[in-house]
């Protein structure tokens, strides 16, 4: 009797994820969402660490800041850096990536601290080499006055190590999971045509970028709770004479996703119910509702256990009062917009047998 020949796999097809000390040069881009007159910046940074199990990295490096506007001041400084990896067998993973920056504008000798929180992927490019691309809040703190600015940035990192199968340790495959927790995030931008400064009214685009948490319940449908920064603007009707806009920076939704069918590619659908405080000329007293109902392709990646989703949608709002009166109607506001978003959302194994009698 003559067996099949065992056919070796190459470092590059194995599923399993370096674990080591990792190079990891990047550039980003950022702004200050809360103030549309704030001045973008772009980001160089050179960083190394280590990944000291096999969900946690610890590092740190320097970064060189930059405005993009004419004569800039560029900025300098370190920052320490940790990540936190939930594993896949695929070659891409979802991570949340914190750092803690000390920052020093010297020509104006200006002194920040910077705290970001920046949600991602990371795509394993070769072996040796491994790309995430991160998008988060960022809160600056001045020093001087103990003043405060949030904002939002977007960052592409090159880790460079050691092949995996190396005697660095690799992470193992991973099992699939058709339900439990699930932890995602996302990015987007929405088209705001009747944003106004004064008396002028241009179409803008507005950035947003949210985190979620939550239960998949079977490989086609999750539930859970998203919390997404980002400018969403509501206007008073038309013909009012009080025109002001009011903004609200943070929102907080219920969210359910469907995926029609189990395969790789899926026809997804979604729909977002949410609350926010809306910013009135520097008074929150106002209350939105945003429903947020988005049509996509969902892909699944090769464990099963990660999704990207990118969706289309009209986000649609309406804030009034806190305080009903009278004259309510006067004061409401209106939110109705497009906006498009890329979504990554990964299955833990927690929780896997809670809900197995529910079938869809």
């Amino acid at each position: 009797m003559f067996s099949a020949p065992v056919v070796a796999q190459s470092e590059s097809e194995l599923p399993s994820q370096f674990r080591g000390f990792r190079f990891t040069p990047g550039f980003g881009v950022g702004a200050d969402t809360g103030a549309p007159q704030s001045i973008s910046n772009g980001y160089i940074d050179l960083g190394l660490g280590k990944d000291v199990s096999e969900q946690v990295f610890i590092g740190g490096g320097l970064q060189l800041e930059v405005p993009l506007v004419e004569d800039p001041t560029a900025s300098f400084g370190a920052f320490f850096e940790n990540r936190v990896y939930f594993p896949s067998s695929s070659k891409v993973s979802f991570l949340v990536r914190n750092r803690l920056h000390a920052i020093g504008q010297f020509e104006h000798e200006i002194f920040l601290i910077r705290l970001s929180i920046m949600p991602g992927v990371m795509m394993r490019l070769s072996p040796s080499a491994d790309m995430l691309i991160n998008a988060g809040h960022l809160m600056t703190i001045n020093t001087d006055n103990g003043a405060a600015s949030h904002g939002f940035a977007i960052t592409t990192t090159f880790d460079f190590h050691r092949k995996s199968g190396s005697s660095s340790r690799s992470r193992p495959d991973r099992p699939f999971h058709s339900s439990g927790l699930e932890v995602g995030g996302f990015v987007g931008g929405g088209i705001d045509k009747n944003f106004k400064i004064g008396n002028t009214s241009d179409p803008e685009l507005m950035p947003f970028f949210g985190i979620f948490v939550g239960y998949r319940l079977n490989p086609k449908l999750s539930a859970g709770i998203e919390v997404s920064p980002g400018e969403r603007y509501f206007h008073a009707d038309e013909g009012e004479y009080h025109q002001f806009t009011g903004k609200t920076e943070l929102a907080f939704a219920l969210n359910g996703r469907y995926r029609l069918n189990d395969k790789d590619f899926s026809p997804v659908g979604a729909l977002s119910l949410g609350f926010a405080s809306v910013d009135m000329n520097g008074y929150s007293d106002k209350a939105a509702i945003v429903l947020t109902p988005r049509l996509g392709l969902s892909w699944r990646l090769g464990s099963g256990n990660g999704y990207f989703e990118l969706y289309a949608a009209p986000a649609m709002g309406v804030s009034a009062p806190y305080k009903f009166n009278q004259a309510t109607k006067k004061h409401m506001h209106t939110l109705l917009r497009p906006e498009i978003s890329l979504h990554y959302y990964h299955t833990l194994g927690i929780g896997s047998n809670w809900f197995k009698s529910i079938e869809f």
